[in-house]
């Protein structure tokens, strides 16, 4: 008689595919950070040649790195909050927010092509040691530069859509994929410090203080939004908030006199901005949202990520900005790693 096969866990691959697709997925993001653009000198290019090249990130394929796909969707969400809340509609443009539309597709590509050729006349003009990085300079290798990096875009934007699906943080975590990647070399870094100077020592206890606080609070946050927002309500008033504050602050001084401003001063007008277009982007998303927060979730919210931004850039005038993530990162990263291990509680609960 013949032993009957024992019947697979769903529960279990589940996880594995979770697990299989993560690796996958960040595998591939990190190695087109390490392919070399054609066309370019191998002997300037930093680490060319070499098992793990370092450095060789602002000459790759991946050297735009997911900006054009993150200022994509930041525009896309931005016309969606401006169209819902003036119509009064709700609804998401898809799980955690994410605008995953052709629309939004080719403007992140357009955004690429319109990087990748100023990236290609820069590349052009370098050169080092009496040596062109561009042996060959004109319109072939900037066409192929171009084509090059807005289909490494194209590939990123596949792969964020395959981290979405599975519930893993989208763009998002590939946004945030090298702080996370070299999270342990912090922590061990931090322990050294530690272990030399003494665990009370402020210019590391304070800030990594703030950092687990951050933590603690956008997880309680977290686990109080609507099931399926997956963050949303965290991630995008924080982008929209951090990215307007950029492009208002120079307006602000262009209006007003700026001579003689110190850069403490300007960073710190940067943070009281942000936290202010934060708390507006909060209760713009909240109102387009096909699920509302529940009613005083919002001013926790706003309190919070305000909170965070503000005390943020007081941290960095303190203790220098080098022990701290940048600050759309202080928020993005620790929602991320909640995500991720709210999606391996799930597929391990998964029927």
């Amino acid at each position: 008689m013949v032993a009957a096969e024992p019947a697979h866990d769903p529960t279990s691959r589940r996880l594995w595919r979770c697990v299989a697709v993560l690796l996958g997925v960040l595998i591939a993001y990190r190695l087109a950070g390490a392919i070399p653009l054609a066309g370019l000198a191998p002997e300037l290019i930093p680490g060319a040649g070499t098992a793990w090249p370092t450095g060789i990130d602002r000459f790759s394929l991946g050297t735009l790195g997911v900006t054009p796909i993150v200022t994509a969707v930041l525009v896309g969400e931005l016309v969606r909050l401006v169209v819902a809340n003036a119509r009064g509609a709700r609804g998401d443009l898809g799980p955690a927010g994410w605008p995953a539309s052709a629309a939004v597709f080719l403007l992140a590509l357009t955004i690429a092509a319109i990087q990748a050729y100023g990236l290609s006349r820069a590349y052009e003009a370098f050169a080092a040691g009496g040596q062109a990085l561009v042996p060959e300079p004109g319109a072939e290798f900037r066409l192929t530069c171009v084509v090059a990096l807005v289909g490494a875009t194209a590939l990123f934007w596949w792969l964020a859509e395959l981290l979405r699906r599975e519930g893993l943080g989208g763009v998002w975590l590939l946004f945030v994929v090298t702080t996370l990647v070299e999270l342990p070399a912090v922590l061990a870094n931090a322990a050294e410090i530690a272990r030399t100077f003494g665990p009370a020592a402020p210019s590391l206890l304070v800030p990594a203080a703030f950092l687990v606080a951050t933590v603690a609070i956008l997880a309680t946050l977290y686990l109080a939004l609507p099931a399926g927002d997956g963050g949303g309500a965290l991630i995008w008033p924080a982008a929209l908030g951090m990215t307007a504050a950029n492009m208002l602050l120079p307006l602000v001084f262009a209006l007003i006199p700026s001579e003689g401003t110190s850069q403490t001063a300007i960073q710190l007008l940067w943070a009281i901005l942000a936290a202010a277009l934060i708390c507006l982007f909060v209760l713009a998303h909240n109102r387009a949202a096909a699920s509302p927060l529940p009613s005083g979730l919002p001013r926790f919210v706003m309190l919070a990520l305000a909170g965070i931004t503000l005390i943020h850039a007081l941290l960095s005038h303190l203790y220098g900005p080098d022990l701290l993530w940048p600050p759309l990162q202080a928020v993005v990263l620790p929602v991320v790693m909640i995500k991720l291990v709210d999606a391996g509680r799930r597929a391990m609960a998964a029927p």
